[in-house]
């Protein structure tokens, strides 16, 4: 939702690409890497139901099909380190 679409919507966070340093180069889990905290990653939201604007003749749905944007990982962690 925005200021414009205040009626909430759902959708599908997917994440495009890792920043280089989210990866870990030695700590893995089942064979894989495992993502660290790092810088930023893109990623792309692909709207599902589309968040609303209220009007008086019945509310309109926002028409934009998917966002872009970057992100980050935020850690509650504070007992593991992984390189």
């Amino acid at each position: 939702m925005t200021p414009q679409y205040s009626i909430p919507g759902t959708g599908t966070l997917k994440i495009d690409a890792l920043g280089s340093d989210q990866v870990s180069q030695v700590t893995t889990v089942d064979g894989t890497a495992v993502i660290l905290k790092g810088s930023t990653f893109t990623a792309k939201f692909e709207v599902q139901s589309p968040a609303q604007q209220p009007t008086g003749g019945g509310p309109v749905p926002d028409s934009t099909p998917s966002y872009t944007g970057s992100g980050q990982f935020v850690t509650t962690n504070v007992l593991l380190t992984a390189g």
